[in-house]
């Protein structure tokens, strides 16, 4: 919350008449302060006065000021001797007749410091009290007005956060990779999808999972973007799939692949016959593989002569690279 705290505490020589006893705090007791002023005036008249009414704190919608020590009482919650004012640290919240928003704000300023003074004492939210529980009186009367159970439950999210701290997350800086052949082992940094295109709405091949050392064999934009924006994508050939992975999920590696490759001839068939485009649009790679670069496409309906065949992928008569068979048909 963004409030100051701060001690302001009373002398010792007014400890007679403001907090006579020593006390061991077993609650906390919730107050109004019933006008509009700030906490720093309300603590500078009750420190100021020979008046028995005392309480430990007063908050506002910036400070948070402690007048009395948590091991002596105060006068505060109207029972006398009984366990209001003499085992409870009595807090006021002030601005209680004046802007709604401003005293919202010391509200939640109360709030947090409550939710601290709790987790301090090991305490839960049933060690909370209004003045009204010792002794009938309508206070926190703006509060009681407002929605009792709404304070308690600001009270207990602060105690949740505070009991609960989410841990910051940790910040990565992308790779400088750069746009051509890589050939060299990254590391994921979290679960990351093998895509059949380069971009996150074509087809999800496999997942490689968080820390996989997998080889990337060519780096290019998505979807050849001839602005060059947009993230860049690595080929990659695993037991998981062979397609593309989005590189800003990546982070260059020199340890060795924990993600094998799809087995692989290293020799070709010699055959000979045709075959038809079927898909849409169909890369030419420059070798038997995804970790080729592309050397250019073909269309669905055009026919080419294959000469040679290895691992799924056929060598075209021309010389000009090599086509995924599986999107083909034999003539």
């Amino acid at each position: 919350m963004a409030y100051t705290f701060k001690q302001q505490l009373v002398p010792s020589s007014k400890y007679s008449i403001k907090c006579p006893y020593t006390m061991t705090p077993q609650y906390i007791t919730v107050h109004n302060t019933g006008n509009n002023a700030s906490a720093q005036q309300e603590i500078d008249y009750m420190i100021k006065n020979n008046n028995q009414t005392s309480y430990h704190v007063a908050i506002d919608e910036k400070y948070v000021i402690q007048a009395i020590p948590f091991n002596r009482n105060a006068w505060h919650a109207g029972d006398k001797n009984g366990t209001g004012n003499r085992k409870s640290i009595g807090i006021e919240i002030c601005r209680s007749t004046g802007d709604t928003n401003m005293f919202k704000k010391a509200e939640a300023n109360a709030a947090h410091y409550i939710a601290k003074l709790l987790k301090q004492y090991g305490w839960g939210v049933d060690r909370v009290k209004q003045h009204y529980d010792w002794s009938g009186k309508n206070c926190p009367h703006r509060t009681r007005q407002l929605g009792w159970t709404r304070f308690v439950n600001m009270i207990k999210e602060e105690l949740n956060k505070l009991n609960n701290p989410q841990k910051p997350k940790p910040t990565t800086t992308k790779a400088n990779y750069k746009v051509g052949d890589y050939k060299k082992n990254v590391k994921t940094t979290d679960s990351l999808n093998i895509r059949s295109k380069r971009n996150a709405s074509s087809s999800k091949v496999g997942t490689l999972p968080k820390g996989a050392v997998v080889q990337v064999g060519y780096i290019m934009y998505q979807d050849n973007s001839v602005a060059k924006k947009g993230s860049l994508w690595g080929s990659v050939s695993t037991k998981y799939g062979d397609g593309f992975i989005n590189m800003d999920y990546t982070t260059p590696t020199t340890g060795a692949s924990t993600v094998s490759k799809a087995t692989t001839s290293t020799t070709g068939k010699t055959v000979n016959y045709r075959v038809e485009i079927t898909a849409s649009s169909l890369n030419v790679r420059k070798g038997a593989g995804v970790n080729y670069a592309v050397a250019g496409s073909v269309k669905k309906g055009q026919v080419f002569t294959i000469v040679e065949e290895k691992n799924g992928w056929g060598k075209l008569k021309s010389g000009a690279g090599w086509i995924k068979l599986s999107y083909t048909k034999k003539l």
